[in-house]
């Protein structure tokens, strides 16, 4: 399964129109991590899945909240809603049994949308829930825990609660595995050793800038290493990419350095 995930839970929450970048994920809320993110602590077990709690826009940083909409990550049926320790877990089943084992999504930390009980039939996209209002001066704090897994088809909706997770039986996977990246495109410069800067797209900001101080990037910043990304924009496709990367480096190099200064004040990098 592959899933939009990404790109609904921006435009329900209306990010895409603040020029959505990405999702910060600190030390702690990704999948299988022992480090607990909202204090110097570990978990009692590896991480079940993904935290979403803040994101950049092209506006700055923001966080979840509890105006937070939550969207199924694909079609499927509700099966169950349990509470857990900020507030009520919903879990969806998603497709036809495979060999006798089926796909779960679980979204903990929510409000479930009025109406939504075990046997609702719900469509990818389709908002389900709202973050639930826990305290932000109360770590951890308002946020989004999505888990997937695989278990098989008949084991009892309550063996997929929480403490129940580490049965042999089932099979935890990475959300972000199998969710498609999204923005799907960036526009970014970085600025190198010299002062000059380097206009360039990708699908991975993280890994474009490791290849350009790795010397694997591009031949222009090889030897002007090392570097540091000012400023990124996110594209629709590569075609509008390339197309926003050709009139960037027609700019004046004291235009694309405002750009750069101007994304520094907003606290983005």
């Amino acid at each position: 399964m592959e899933s939009s995930f990404l790109q609904h839970l921006a435009e329900r929450n209306g990010l895409t129109g603040q020029g959505f970048l990405w999702w910060e994920f600190r030390p702690g809320m990704g999948f299988g991590e022992r480090a607990a993110w909202w204090r110097e602590a570990e978990r009692p077990r590896p991480h079940e899945g993904v935290d979403f709690v803040s994101f950049m826009t092209a506006r700055g940083p923001g966080r979840v909240d509890s105006s937070f909409a939550v969207p199924a990550m694909a079609t499927g049926e509700v099966v169950g809603i349990f509470a857990d320790f900020l507030g009520r877990t919903v879990v969806l089943a998603h497709d036809a049994p495979a060999a006798g084992r089926r796909l779960y999504s679980l979204y903990g930390h929510t409000r479930p949308g009025s109406g939504l009980a075990p046997g609702r039939r719900v469509t990818a996209g389709e908002v389900i829930a709202q973050v639930a209002d826990a305290p932000a001066a109360r770590p951890p704090g308002p946020h989004l825990h999505l888990t997937l897994l695989r278990a098989p088809a008949d084991l009892p909706v309550e063996r997929l609660s929480w403490p129940e997770l580490d049965d042999p039986a089932v099979e935890l996977i990475d959300p972000l595995a199998v969710i498609r990246p999204y923005p799907p495109w960036f526009v970014y410069m970085v600025a190198c050793a010299d002062g000059s800067l380097y206009t360039g797209i990708t699908t991975d900001l993280g890994r474009r800038v490791a290849e350009h101080n790795r010397g694997t990037g591009a031949k222009y910043t090889r030897s002007r290493r090392p570097v540091r990304l000012v400023w990124c924009e996110a594209a629709a496709s590569r075609a509008a990419a390339s197309s926003r990367e050709w009139r960037l480096k027609r700019l004046p190099v004291a235009e694309r350095r405002q750009m750069a200064r101007a994304a520094s004040d907003q606290g983005i990098f």
